[in-house]
């Protein structure tokens, strides 16, 4: 979505579904009822705004969707971090918090994102989740994520326990390693990846560096 200039504005797990029978490996993002474009006709970035109304799910909306700024890149990549977590741990601090209005309780929740930072909210996890929210935090309102960076992440980890990706995940009942062969799915090793990843970031800093 973003390389196509458009933040989703609305992550959560509802919003992504599986693939059926052969495709079953394919995860699919959808709901883009609050899709924005964050560049305008020229391609410049929109600007920075304040006061805005909080828009998504309030679960997994970032720190800086809370106090009212306009969302771009950096807030999808933080949605994406507490799905994650939420995924992995099954349950984010801020949930079931009750208060007397919705903005009250809006406040509860924002104030628990913000008292829980990396190593607190990431306690129990690979170091990877840690990491990944130090730097989603930390990205500017028109700053490009470094999406290479965020993805080698895991695979890093993924690589320190031997995991090979197959394509084939824990709920697939329809595909078998020739169903990916005969469809051109290539089964990739960590390793590899790792490779790419590195290559993909170090192109990308040098591209940034010429420019």
């Amino acid at each position: 979505m973003h390389e196509h200039d458009y933040v989703h504005r609305d992550l959560k797990p509802e919003n992504f579904v599986i693939g059926l029978d052969k495709e079953e490996n394919i995860i699919y993002l959808i709901d883009f009822g609050l899709s924005k474009k964050y560049k305008d006709s020229k391609g410049d970035h929109i600007l920075y705004k304040e006061g805005k109304s909080i828009l998504g799910t309030v679960r997994y909306v970032s720190i800086y969707t809370h106090l009212g700024i306009e969302q771009s890149r950096r807030d999808d990549i933080e949605s994406l971090g507490y799905i994650l977590i939420y995924l992995a741990k099954g349950v984010l601090p801020w949930q079931g918090l009750k208060a007397k209005t919705q903005k009250e309780r809006y406040k509860l929740i924002m104030n628990k994102k913000i008292e829980n930072k990396p190593e607190i909210l990431c306690n129990g996890l690979p170091d990877a989740f840690s990491q990944f929210f130090e730097y989603a935090r930390g990205i500017q309102f028109n700053e490009k994520p470094d999406y290479g960076y965020l993805k080698g992440l895991f695979v890093r980890t993924l690589s320190k326990i031997n995991y090979q990706n197959d394509s084939i995940f824990d709920w697939c009942k329809h595909i078998k390693p020739v169903d990916l062969y005969q469809n051109h799915i290539p089964k990739y090793n960590m390793l590899d990846i790792i490779k790419k990843l590195e290559s993909l970031v170090k192109n990308e800093e040098k591209a940034s560096q010429e420019e």
